[in-house]
């Protein structure tokens, strides 16, 4: 989810294999596209970030936040939060599809706003 952001912003500046090999693709339309996009996963990770902040939580949130972002779930990293919080992997499994599920939510909210204007 945010490592993806990240890929968002890569793409948009055209530095990956893959727009490489689209580059009939890269019109103006496709870079205010990737901007929109990247605007908006940013937007939806700050609000993601704000009620975990508020409950103190804010460094449980960015560990979630980079084991959801990344492309390869790593087993090792995965118990090393478990156990760095005293959950258990099924705990924490839970709690990474309630951010997902948060995410999701939060996202379609600001698009059906944006769709409104």
């Amino acid at each position: 989810m945010f490592q993806s952001r990240l890929r968002v912003r890569k793409a948009c500046r055209g530095g990956t294999a893959d727009l490489e090999r689209h580059a009939s693709h890269k019109t103006p339309e496709h870079f205010y596209d990737c901007r929109w996009a990247a605007e908006l996963i940013e937007h939806v990770c700050s609000r993601l970030r704000e009620p975990y902040e508020q409950r103190g939580k804010l460094e449980s949130h960015d560990a979630l936040a980079a084991v959801i972002g990344s492309e390869e779930q790593d087993a090792e990293a995965f118990l090393a939060i478990a156990a760095r919080f005293a959950m258990t992997k099924n705990a924490l499994r839970v709690a990474l599809s309630r951010l997902h599920k948060e995410f999701r939510d939060v996202l379609l909210k600001e698009l059906k706003v944006k769709n409104e204007k």
